[in-house]
């Protein structure tokens, strides 16, 4: 198993997994994760898993999976099941966090209006390229922040690693319910804590603090927590999976990053693709013991 170091980070500890964030700090958190993102992007596509493919989200190879193309679409995959479930027709469908638009050009092949929206301009003016001669309705994409945008309505909407990046949970809660209509589904993908920061060790505070700084994620939060806010705003859970197992997460470039992190992972670099690859580590190290979960979940609005 791999060791969590106190070395790993060096970050502000925190007490609780959920707290209030002042106005200017807020301001703060979202112009870092738009900068984390403006300068990544590029090396996402480039470098990552899946980014020859425009993905810049992580394969789960579920049972049934045997090739990266499926890993990566399995996701979507997933969703599709629920579109298929959907008996109202035209459906409208929105992405939260649509990225440089792999959702988009999976689900405009089926017929729906689906719109994106992503607080990237670089990822927006990318996605907008996404489009279909064989689906009339088209795709619409919106660089917003999915927190506060005036999102349209929609039947179903899925949020696929974004909802962590978000400044708060309830905001985002708030703006899907509005957006949402009545029977509608939402679809999460997504880490989550394993418990509450306050029942961490130090160490372990400490590599998850590195895992939100350098992936801009501070909405990294536990499962319970994230279930209990979209109650509040009418959404019920209908289904969820555990999809941690179905992570690779042992690949040569996480043996090589983690040897960079053993060597240089203290240096003070104030920049955001170390930054990115530091939480990388962090994250992987996290994950293989036990501290994240990587899970799925389906809401339905009831009210």
């Amino acid at each position: 198993m791999a060791q969590i170091e106190d070395r790993d980070c060096g970050v502000e500890q925190r007490a609780s997994s959920v707290r209030v964030r002042p106005a200017a700090e807020l301001r703060s958190v979202h112009e870092s994760v738009i900068e984390y993102y403006e300068r990544n992007t590029p090396f996402f596509l480039r470098m990552g898993e899946g980014g020859n493919q425009g993905h810049i989200h992580r394969g789960v190879w579920a049972p049934g999976v045997s090739s990266a193309d499926q890993a990566l679409n399995y996701v979507y995959s997933r969703v599709a099941k629920r579109v298929d479930g959907l008996m109202q027709r035209p459906l409208h469908i929105l992405d939260l966090g649509c990225g440089v638009g792999s959702g988009l050009r999976y689900f405009v092949k089926r017929g729906v209006q689906i719109t994106g929206v992503t607080i990237s301009p670089t990822q927006a003016e990318m996605a907008r390229r996404v489009q279909s001669p064989d689906n009339p309705l088209g795709v619409s994409v919106l660089c917003a922040d999915f927190s506060s945008a005036n999102l349209p309505e929609c039947d179903l909407m899925y949020a696929v690693e974004s909802l962590v990046h978000a400044n708060a949970l309830e905001p985002v809660a708030q703006n899907i319910s509005r957006s949402l209509r009545v029977g509608g589904e939402l679809i999460v993908c997504d880490d989550f804590l394993s418990r509450p920061d306050s029942h961490l060790t130090k160490s372990e505070q400490c590599i998850i603090d590195c895992l939100r700084t350098g992936w801009q994620i501070p909405s990294l939060n536990t499962w319970d927590s994230l279930k209990d806010i979209f109650e509040a705003e009418g959404l019920e859970l209908v289904a969820t999976e555990n999809w941690t197992p179905f992570l690779k997460l042992d690949r040569w470039r996480d043996k090589m990053l983690a040897m960079v992190m053993r060597v240089g992972g203290g240096l003070p670099f104030q920049n955001p693709l170390w930054g990115s690859w530091k939480a990388g580590n962090a994250l992987r190290l996290t994950l293989q013991e036990g501290l994240t979960q990587y899970r799925f979940g389906i809401w339905k609005k009831v009210r």
